[in-house]
């Protein structure tokens, strides 16, 4: 079942504690002001399940379509219902952030801006330093406080009570003066990247976040019940590979070996509109494999989910582009969005993002 309650605590950030001398469980505790009330904000930094290190991404400059419904939130907490368009955050369907571009940290190490304990508080610090900057923070709230700020989905069976989509944590600043948004986002190495989209529960045979740490392309960890995949000794030969010497993805595990480079999100004239005759909305895919691959049942979902089927028999060639044409009736929109690859499967293979501003310019293509 989801968390009981789910929302962003916004703030005034004023203090800052760590518990470098607890190495069972730390938190950085942020305390915020807001309202003339002052909540603690306790945010994980070590997993009680193994790997222990946690890992972040780390966005110093963040644009995203879901900034747009924060910006205006009044101090305090703001409770979010679970759905795309409340300001909620999904880590997988959101398309937040590249998950292979995490990095796994331990809580604390001596010295400066080594361990994630250091990452949480260099952002709160700046929060603490900027008297107009605002802190955002994501997550289950309790009596005078949040929690959960990290990912809540794709948990191993003793937290899968806690899964749920459009509910994940996380951490964001809001600098007026400079115009800007930078944020954090967090997950446990044992989370899966893949979710059910009504459960959260991780989907058989997903990778997780260990996996994606240590560049795997098959799970070592598999759901329950299933079999223990086959894996090389180190310094052996593994499988056979095919004949370009380039290892193929396991079905399910292509995450992003196909990707969304470029998009006509905002074409020349009125799109939609009876006598239309211009091109169209398009998403275009590269193939950063090798050999060809087949498209055929995978689909372009817009922010809505709405869906634009590639056509059976799709081929995309190896190492090469292919211009999908998007459905009128799953349009991508003007006003900020997300376009997600999925395949026949329905698994996630690649998500990006655009604002508003990104899209006001008609007719010109945008690159990702």
């Amino acid at each position: 079942m989801p968390l009981k309650s789910y929302g962003v605590l916004v703030g005034k950030c004023v203090e800052i504690r760590r518990e470098d001398e607890d190495t069972a469980s730390p938190h950085v505790s942020l305390f915020i002001q807001a309202g003339g009330q002052r909540f603690r904000a306790a945010i994980n930094v070590k997993s009680s399940v193994a790997p222990s290190e946690v890992v972040y991404y780390f966005a110093q400059d963040f644009r995203h379509p879901v900034l747009e419904r924060l910006v205006d939130l009044p101090e305090g907490f703001n409770k979010l219902a679970q759905t795309p368009s409340s300001g909620a955050l999904d880590y997988i369907r959101g398309n937040l952030f590249p998950f292979q571009d995490v990095i796994a940290l331990p809580a604390n190490l001596p010295g400066l801006d080594n361990d994630l304990s250091d990452i949480v508080e260099s952002l709160a610090r700046r929060a603490i330093d900027d008297a107009q900057t605002r802190i955002f923070v994501f997550g289950e709230p309790f009596p005078d406080g949040i929690h959960d700020v990290h990912m809540n989905q794709g948990n191993v069976r003793k937290f899968e009570r806690d899964d749920g989509v459009w509910q994940d944590g996380g951490l964001m600043i809001h600098s007026p003066g400079l115009s800007r948004w930078s944020a954090v986002f967090l997950a446990f190495q044992s989370q899966a990247i893949h979710t059910d989209d009504q459960t959260g529960h991780l989907e058989p045979g997903s990778l997780m976040f260990e996996d994606i740490v240590n560049g795997r392309a098959a799970p070592v960890k598999p759901a329950p019940g299933e079999p223990l995949p086959d894996q090389p000794l180190p310094d052996q030969p593994g499988p056979e590979q095919p004949k370009s010497g380039k290892p193929l993805p396991e079905p399910g595990q292509g995450d992003r070996l196909v990707r969304i480079v470029s998009a006509m999100v905002n074409p020349q004239g009125m799109e939609g509109q009876p006598g239309f005759a211009g091109e169209g909305e398009w998403v275009q895919l590269i193939n950063l494999l090798p050999q060809d691959v087949e498209l055929g049942g995978w689909a372009i979902l817009n922010r809505n989910k709405g869906r634009s089927e590639i056509e059976a028999g799709t081929v995309l060639p190896g190492a090469g582009f292919l211009r999908v044409a998007i459905n009128a009736t799953a349009p991508l929109g003007n006003s900020g969005g997300l376009i997600t690859l999925v395949d026949a499967q329905g698994l996630k293979v690649d998500g990006v993002s655009y604002t508003a501003a990104a899209a006001r310019r008609e007719g010109f293509p945008m690159g990702f």
